[in-house]
């Protein structure tokens, strides 16, 4: 569960920073990153928990997630529709881990590798 939220994550910070650029109007829309190399986003968050059952304890996922002071990713190479990137996960405790992975504008597809078990 902890990965696909972190997947999650880095699926919708990595496609909020990319943007599609259009060409002109005589030619077919061709996508475009729109990011270069060395481009680095930093992203801070808190998780919270709510529910109807106060007997329900907080899920050790909300808790976990809680502990990550940062996550931060840095492209890493950018050619044509294909962008890679790196995305370094920071806790609280000191420790990071980091993942790469790319993203194809073109048709969207994401792929993640180095996701923990």
């Amino acid at each position: 569960m902890k990965n696909k939220i972190i997947l999650t994550i880095f699926i919708l910070s990595t496609l909020s920073i990319l943007s599609i650029s259009v060409a002109s109007a005589q030619s077919p829309q061709l996508a475009s990153p729109g990011v270069s190399k060395g481009d680095v986003f930093q992203y801070n968050y808190n998780v919270s928990w709510n529910s109807t059952d106060p007997t329900l304890p907080v899920p050790s996922d909300v808790i976990e997630l809680n502990q990550t002071q940062s996550f931060q990713t840095q492209i890493t190479s950018v050619s044509g529709t294909l962008v890679d990137a790196q995305v370094t996960s920071t806790y609280r405790n000191g420790t990071a881990y980091t993942q790469t992975g790319f993203v194809d504008v073109e048709s969207g597809s994401i792929h993640l590798a180095g996701m923990r078990p």
